[in-house]
C-alpha cells in the first residue's frame, strides 16, 4: 500500500504545481527510484537510470551516494565532463569515502587529466591502504606522468607487503620499462624461487636476457618455460627467433617443425623454414616446404622459382621447366627467370627454345652474348665439352674478360684438358694474384691430381686468408692434407667444412674417404650414404660403400 501511495504521489506531482512529501515518504520514494535505476543499469539503460537517480537526488540533495551513482553512469556512457561534475560533488559531501575519490580519479583519467587523477588516487590510498589494486593504479599513474621512481617505490611497497607473485611480476615489468634490468632479474628470480612452476617468471627472465643480447641465457630460460608449458607457441616462436639470431640454423629448422606441427597453417613460418633448409643446402626438405607454401599460396613466386632451381639441380628438368614457366608467367620481366628457362631447355636438348629464352633475357637488359649464355648453361648441367666452343668463341672476342676466362678454364678442366686449364688459371692469377676463387681452384686441381702439393697448399692457404670460413676452401686444404698423408689434419679440416656446409655431397664424400684412411669404416659409410642422399647420381660413392661392406 505504501509503494502504491508513492507511485500515486509521483504521478500526481505532474498535475499540481507543488507537493510536499513527508520525510518518510521522501525516503521511500528515493529507495524506490534507486531500486528501479539499479535494474535499468543491469539492462544497460544508463540514461534512464540517470534520470531516476537525478529524480531521487532532487528529493535528497545531500546524498553523496546518489551523486556517486550518477557519476558512475555518466562514466559508463563515456561522458567524462558530467562524470567529473557529479564525482566532485560526491567528494565534497563525503571527502573521506574512498569510493568517491576513486570515482573522481577514474573520471579524471578518462578526461586524460592524469595529474588530477593521481591526487584522488593518493587520497584513496590513505583512506584504504590495505587495497593493493588502488596502489597499483597509483603506481601506474606515476609512471604515465613520467615519475617512474615514485611508481617503483609504490610497487616495491605493495610487493613487500603482500608477497603477491602477480604484483612482483608487475614490478619486474615496471623495472624493465625503466631500464633497470638487474633489479628486474632479481624480482623474477625471487618469484621463481617461491614457485619454480611460474611460467610467466621464466618467460620474463628470458626476455630480460634477450633484450640484453645474451641469447644463450635467454634460450635456457625460454627452454625451461617451454618444458613447463609445451602448448605455448609464443615461447616456441621466441626460441625459433633466437636460434636464427645466433645462426643455429639446423636447430632453428627443428624448432620451426615443432611449431608447424601445432600450426600447420602458419604460412609465414613455413616459408622461413623452406628458406632455412635452402640456406643449408638441404634441398629436398626445402623443396617439400616450398611445395607446402604453394598449397596455401599458389602464386608465391619465391616458392615457384626456388622449386624450379632445386629441380634443375636435381636434374629433374621437366619439373624445373614447368616451375620456371609458371614463375615467368607471373613475372614476365624477370631476367634471371628467362636465363634459367633457357638453361632448362638446354638440359632438355631443345637448343632453339633455349636461344629464344636467352634472346628475351637480352631484350630485358642482360648484357651477355648468346654464346656466353649457352656456354654457362651447358656448364651448369655439367656438359662441359659442349660448353667449350661457346666459351672459346667469346674468349677470342674479349680475351681480357676475367669472368669469361674463369668459365673457360673450368670447362677445360672438367673436359679433361688439365694443361689448358692451368694456363688460363695462371693468367688469371697474373691479373689478380689475390683472387681467392682462382687460388683455391688451381690448388684443388693440383691436390686432386696429387701433384705440386706444396704449391697447392700455398695457393689454398692464400685463399683461406681472404675467406677463412669458406667451406669449399677448407675442403680443398683438407684434400691436400689427405694427399700428403696427414690424415688427422685432413679429418679436422673436412669435419669443419661439413659443419659449415652439411648439405654438400662432395664434402661428405671427401670426409668419408678420410674416415676410411683412419680405419673409421662405419663413419665413412655414414658420410657416403649421406652424400648419396644429397646427390643420388654419385655412382662411384655407391661403389665405395659396396667395397667396404
Amino acid at each position: 500500500m505504501k509503494k502504491l501511495l508513492i507511485i500515486l504521489l509521483i504521478i500526481s506531482a505532474g498535475c499540481v504545481k507543488r507537493q510536499t512529501l513527508s520525510p518518510e515518504q521522501a525516503q521511500l520514494a528515493v529507495m524506490d527510484q534507486v531500486m528501479q535505476a539499479a535494474m535499468l543499469e543491469q539492462d544497460g539503460q544508463n540514461r534512464k537510470a540517470i534520470e531516476l537517480y537525478k529524480a531521487a537526488l532532487r528529493l535528497d540533495k545531500r546524498s553523496a551516494l546518489l551523486n556517486l551513482l550518477i557519476s558512475q553512469n555518466y562514466y559508463e556512457l563515456g561522458n567524462d565532463t558530467l562524470a567529473i561534475l557529479y564525482a566532485r560533488r560526491a567528494v565534497k559531501l563525503e571527502p573521506d569515502n574512498p569510493d568517491n575519490r576513486l570515482m573522481l580519479g577514474n573520471a579524471y583519467m578518462m578526461a586524460r587529466e592524469l595529474g588530477l587523477s593521481l591526487e584522488q588516487y593518493k587520497a584513496a590510498v590513505k583512506l584504504k591502504p590495505e587495497d593493493p589494486d588502488i596502489s597499483i593504479t597509483t603506481a601506474g599513474l606515476y609512471e604515465a606522468l613520467g615519475r617512474r621512481d615514485s611508481a617503483i617505490i609504490v610497487m616495491e611497497s605493495i610487493a613487500r607487503r603482500t608477497g603477491d607473485p602477480n604484483i612482483m611480476m608487475q614490478l619486474g615489468s615496471m623495472l624493465m620499462r625503466n631500464k633497470q634490468s638487474e633489479p628486474a632479474k632479481e624480482i623474477y628470480r625471487q618469484v621463481i624461487g617461491r614457485d619454480s612452476s611460474n611460467v610467466r617468471a621464466w618467460i620474463s627472465l628470458a626476455a630480460v636476457y634477450e633484450v640484453a643480447q645474451q641469447p644463450d641465457s635467454a634460450l635456457y630460460f625460454y627452454g625451461t618455460a617451454a618444458q613447463l608449458d609445451p602448448e605455448n607457441m609464443s615461447i616456441q616462436k621466441h626460441i625459433f627467433n633466437l636460434l636464427l639470431s645466433v645462426n643455429q640454423y639446423p636447430w632453428a629448422a627443428r624448432q620451426a617443425m615443432i611449431i608447424l606441427e601445432r600450426e600447420p597453417g602458419n604460412a609465414g613460418l613455413r616459408l622461413q623454414l623452406a628458406r632455412l633448409f635452402y640456406h643449408q643446402q638441404a634441398f629436398q626438405p626445402a623443396k617439400e616446404q616450398f611445395l607446402a607454401v604453394l598449397e596455401s599460396d599458389s602464386n608465391n613466386t619465391e616458392a615457384l622459382y626456388t622449386i624450379a632451381r632445386i629441380s634443375h639441380q636435381q636434374k629433374e628438368y621437366h619439373t624445373a621447366l614447368q616451375y620456371f614457366q609458371r614463375t615467368i608467367g607471373l613475372l614476365p620481366k624477370m631476367v634471371e627467370g628467362w636465363v634459367s628457362l633457357g638453361n632448362c631447355f638446354l638440359a632438355l636438348d631443345q637448343p632453339d627454345s633455349a636461344v629464344a629464352a636467352f634472346q628475351t633475357a637480352r631484350r630485358l637488359g642482360i648484357k651477355q652474348d648468346i654464346d656466353r649464355l649457352i656456354g654457362a648453361g651447358y656448364s651448369l648441367i655439367e656438359r662441359y665439352r659442349e660448353a667449350l666452343p661457346f666459351f672459346q668463341r667469346q674468349h677470342k672476342k674479349d680475351p681480357k674478360d676475367t669472368d669469361l676466362m674463369f668459365g673457360l678454364a673450368v670447362a677445360y678442366e672438367r673436359s679433361g684438358d688439365f694443361d689448358n686449364a692451368v694456363v688460363i688459371f695462371k693468367k688469371l692469377l697474373e691479373i689478380d694474384p689475390k683472387s681467392a676463387i682462382v687460388l683455391n681452384y688451381l690448388g684443388y686441381m693440383y691436390a686432386d691430381k696429387g701433384i705440386n702439393l706444396e704449391e697447392a697448399k700455398d695457393l689454398i692457404a692464400k685463399a683461406l686468408e681472404a675467406e677463412p670460413d669458406n667451406a669449399f676452401y677448407i675442403d680443398s686444404m683438407g684434400w691436400v692434407f689427405y694427399k700428403i698423408g696427414q690424415f688427422e689434419e685432413a679429418r679436422q679440416s673436412l669435419e669443419k667444412a661439413v659443419s659449415l656446409l652439411p648439405g654438400d655431397a662432395t664434402l661428405r664424400d671427401h670426409l668419408g674417404d678420410i674416415y676410411l684412411s683412419l680405419n673409421f669404416k662405419q663413419q665413412a659409410v655414414e658420410q657416403w650414404q649421406k652424400a648419396l642422399e644429397l646427390d643420388p647420381g654419385k655412382e662411384k660413392v655407391q661403389e665405395k660403400i659396396d667395397a667396404v661392406r
